[in-house]
């Protein structure tokens, strides 16, 4: 998912033991098998990442895959707003287009933003 507030994305820096450690990460929701937007934005998972506020679905981008050595990752990506609806979820920090570009990211991501 790609929370965004005018030209600015949220992001984190991935703090756990794992393979994408130290690498930063969009707010995301993971879930056992696809859902339709409107279950995504229907979900208490969404409600808790992004708050109470009125918000949409402005563009999905189609899924992308990575194959990890024991399992395919599914994403897809949202840009979610309008960006006056949207609270900065918690641990995570807006920056800008430039600065995300000197940010490290999982390969999924990565080739997610090179288009």
């Amino acid at each position: 998912m790609l929370l965004s507030k005018g030209s600015l994305r949220y992001v984190r820096k991935r703090t756990g033991k794992d393979i994408w450690e130290n690498l930063h990460e969009f707010p995301m929701i993971e879930t056992p098998a696809p859902v339709s937007d409107a279950e995504l934005l229907a979900s208490p998972a969404f409600r808790a990442l992004v708050g109470p506020g009125a918000v949409t679905v402005e563009q999905a981008f189609p899924e992308r895959k990575q194959q990890l050595t024991h399992q395919t990752i599914h994403a897809r990506f949202l840009r979610i707003g309008p960006e006056k609806a949207i609270l900065p979820p918690e641990g995570f920090r807006a920056v800008s287009a430039a600065e995300l570009e000197l940010l490290a990211f999982p390969k999924i991501i990565v080739d997610f933003l090179k288009g």
